[in-house]
């Protein structure tokens, strides 16, 4: 099994393993982010709740989060996080945070681009679950001139439910 390590704080960290990393092209760079999965009981306990944070640098982390996400192979339709009514499919966020707990930049899924999310295996025995996606937010600003886009491609998770 590959680990990779980071210095954070003067501590040396064990971050991700080859059981718990996404990998994709983020704005046409390589991008890799430690990964945590498990069952949500807020969404009855058969759907998933995948978390992903990556270093960014200076403090801040980017996290990516999809939601109600089924442990059954398929293709499934991505949705934006937070809508009122909310809608079926897959809800997908991602946040800058800064210190670990303070959001400084918030991205919604980009629905003028084409978004997908498949659940490529599920082994229930070895809780293994692997995962493609394509994935684009942008931020929503008051001046949409300020506006980031963010893309995610060849998005791929291999991760062991908690």
């Amino acid at each position: 099994m590959a680990t990779a390590l980071v210095a954070c704080q003067d501590k040396v960290t064990e971050i991700f393993s080859s059981e718990n990393v996404a990998t994709a092209i983020k704005d046409g760079t390589n991008w890799t982010a430690f990964v945590r999965a498990g069952f949500d009981s807020a969404f009855g306990d058969s759907l998933l709740s995948i978390s992903m944070e990556s270093s960014i640098g200076l403090g801040l982390t980017q996290d990516m989060v999809f939601q109600k996400v089924p442990a059954e192979p398929g293709s499934y339709n991505l949705v934006p996080s937070f809508t009122s009514p909310p809608i079926d499919g897959i809800e997908a966020s991602l946040f800058e945070i800064e210190g670990g707990d303070v959001i400084s930049q918030s991205f919604s899924l980009d629905t003028s681009k084409i978004n997908s999310f498949s659940v490529d295996s599920y082994d229930p025995g070895l809780r293994k679950i692997k995962i493609s996606f394509e994935a684009h937010f942008i931020t929503k600003h008051q001046d949409p001139t300020t506006n980031i886009q963010t893309d995610f491609i060849d998005g791929k998770i291999t991760t062991v439910v908690d």
